[in-house]
C-alpha cells in the first residue's frame, strides 16, 4: 500500500489518490455482515453478543470465480474476528457457455442479445433453464435457445393448455378448500394427488439441501403427466353433471398446489396460474392477492399408495398395445375387438381407461399382450363413423365455435350409419342429423 499511496495525480483542477479507509475491495465486500452495522464502534456487550450469535446466515451465493474473493475473505474476517463460519451454505454459479462450448466472448459475438431472447422466450424460461442445469453446482453448461424453446413447449404451453381447457370446460364460482378439500375417491384423482405430494415433497427436500437444479426437475414430469394422462383422461368428467364440480374442484387444488411449488423457479407463471385460479373461483375461497404472499406447501401424508403401482401396470398394458397397433398400422381410431393381458394384471376399475385408451371393446385374460386385430363389418363402419366425428371436431374448431354451441349435421357416406346418430351426436353437441347416401363422404357442419 505504501507504493500506492505515494501515487496521486489530477485530472480537471481535482488530486486523486487512495483513500485511506480503502484496503481491498475484496476484503470491503467480505467485511459486509459486520461493517453494514457499524461493528465494533457502535456495540456495546450485550449487542455484540447478540449479533455474533445471529452472524452465521443460512446460504450465500456468487458466481464461481467469487469463491477465491468474496467468500474467502467473509470467512477469513468472521473466524478471525469471531471464531465463527458466516454462513452455512455456498452456493457457487458455474459459467454459461456460448452454444459452441466456448466462452462467451463480446470480440467473437457468439452469444445472442439477453433482451431479444427474454421478448421471444420469457424470463420465466431463462430462468427454469439456469435453475435447473449444473451452472447451480459451479460446472459450466452451454446456452442453448433450443433448450429455451423445449421448456416453453413441455412446461408452459402446457400449463396454458390447462388453464384453457378450464376456462371452456370447468365449472366457475367453485368454493375451493386447498388445503383439506381434495377429493380422492376417483383413482385418477387418487393417482394425480399421489403425484403432487411426490413433487412437493421432491422440491421441498431438494430446496432444503440447496440442491436447485434437483429440485427443479421433477416440475417437468409433474407438468406432462398433469396435461397429457391425468387432464386427458378427465375430460369426459367435465361434461357430465355432478362430476364436473368435483373435477373442477380437484384440478384447481392442483394448480393451486403447483403454483406455490414452481413460484422460486418461475415467479411470472405461477402467479399467472395462481391469480387464474383466485379469478375462476368463489371469492370466498381466500387465496391471496399473489402466490409469492403464500405459505410454502405442506408434504401430506398419503398411506394408501398402491394406486401407483396399479396405474402404471395400466399404462404399461396401453403402452404395449399402441406399439402392436403402430406395428401393424392400425390407428387408434379403428375400433378393435379385443386385447389379451396376463391373468389379474388389471384391475376392472383401471379396465375401462385401457379399453378406452386402446380403442377395444374388450379385455381378454391370459397369455402375453396380445391385439384381435380382426375387424368386423361392424368395426370397420365404427371406425369410419370416428373419422368422421374428428372431422366434425375440426371444423367446430375452425368455424370457432365453443363446446355449448349447438349445431346441425349433413353427412355424406356410402356407408348406412343411422345406427350410429347417438354416437355422432354426443360429443360434437349436434342436435340435428341428415344422412345423404353416396360419394365423396363429406361432412357439413352448420351453427344453430
Amino acid at each position: 500500500l505504501v507504493h500506492v499511496d505515494e501515487i496521486e495525480f489530477a485530472d480537471q483542477g481535482e488530486t486523486y489518490k487512495r483513500l485511506p479507509e480503502v484496503l481491498d475491495v475484496w476484503y470491503d465486500a467480505g467485511s459486509m455482515p459486520f461493517s453494514s452495522v457499524n461493528y465494533p464502534f457502535s456495540f456495546d456487550e450485550a449487542t455484540q453478543k447478540d449479533f455474533v450469535k445471529n452472524l452465521t446466515v443460512d446460504f450465500v451465493a456468487e458466481s464461481l470465480d467469487q469463491t477465491r474473493g468474496w467468500f474467502y475473505y467473509m470467512l477469513f474476517m468472521s473466524v478471525a474476528l469471531f471464531d465463527t463460519s458466516p454462513f452455512k451454505n455456498v452456493l457457487v454459479g458455474g459459467l454459461v457457455l456460448a452454444e459452441d462450448g466456448k466462452k462467451m466472448s463480446k470480440s467473437l459475438k457468439n452469444y445472442p442479445d439477453l433482451i431479444p431472447v427474454v421478448e421471444e422466450f420469457g424470463a420465466d424460461s431463462l430462468r427454469y433453464f439456469l435453475l435447473s442445469s449444473p451452472v447451480t453446482r459451479a460446472e459450466e453448461y452451454a446456452f442453448s435457445q433450443k433448450m429455451l424453446h423445449e421448456i416453453n413447449n413441455k412446461f408452459f404451453n402446457k400449463i396454458s393448455n390447462v388453464i384453457s381447457f378450464l376456462e371452456m370446460y370447468g365449472v366457475k364460482n367453485l368454493d375451493i378448500d386447498v388445503d383439506n378439500g381434495f377429493s380422492n375417491d376417483n383413482e385418477l384423482d387418487a393417482w394425480i394427488e399421489i403425484q403432487l405430494n411426490t413433487l412437493v415433497r421432491e422440491v421441498t427436500k431438494n430446496l432444503d439441501a440447496y440442491q436447485i437444479d434437483r429440485a427443479a426437475r421433477p416440475i417437468l414430469d409433474f407438468v406432462e403427466e398433469l396435461s397429457t394422462w391425468y387432464l386427458r383422461r378427465c375430460r369426459d368428467r367435465f361434461k357430465e353433471d355432478g362430476d364436473d364440480e368435483l373435477a373442477t374442484h380437484n384440478l384447481l387444488i392442483v394448480l393451486v398446489t403447483l403454483a406455490k411449488v414452481i413460484a422460486p423457479f418461475t415467479p411470472f407463471m405461477a402467479d399467472e396460474i395462481y391469480l387464474f385460479v383466485k379469478n375462476f373461483s368463489s371469492p370466498d375461497t381466500g387465496l391471496c392477492e399473489s402466490v409469492h404472499l403464500e405459505q410454502w406447501p405442506a408434504v401430506k401424508d398419503i398411506s394408501n399408495t398402491d394406486v401407483l403401482g396399479k396405474m402404471s401396470k395400466t399404462r404399461g398394458v396401453i403402452e404395449q398395445g399402441l406399439a402392436l397397433r403402430n406395428k401393424i398400422g392400425y390407428k387408434v381410431r379403428q375400433p378393435l375387438a379385443s386385447i389379451s393381458v396376463q391373468k389379474d394384471m388389471i384391475e376392472n376399475i383401471y379396465q375401462d381407461i385401457v379399453k378406452d385408451e386402446l380403442n377395444v371393446k374388450a379385455i381378454v385374460e391370459g397369455g402375453e399382450v396380445t391385439l384381435d386385430t380382426n375387424i368386423t363389418e361392424d368395426l370397420r363402419v365404427e371406425g369410419i363413423v370416428r373419422d368422421i366425428i374428428r372431422e366434425i371436431q375440426s371444423k367446430r374448431k375452425d368455424l370457432n365455435l365453443v363446446p355449448s354451441d349447438k349445431i346441425t349435421l349433413s353427412i355424406t357416406s356410402v356407408e348406412d350409419l343411422s345406427a350410429f346418430v347417438d354416437m355422432i351426436k354426443a360429443p360434437v353437441n349436434a342436435i340435428e342429423i341428415v344422412f345423404v347416401t353416396g360419394e365423396p363422404q363429406e361432412v357439413t357442419v352448420t351453427k344453430v
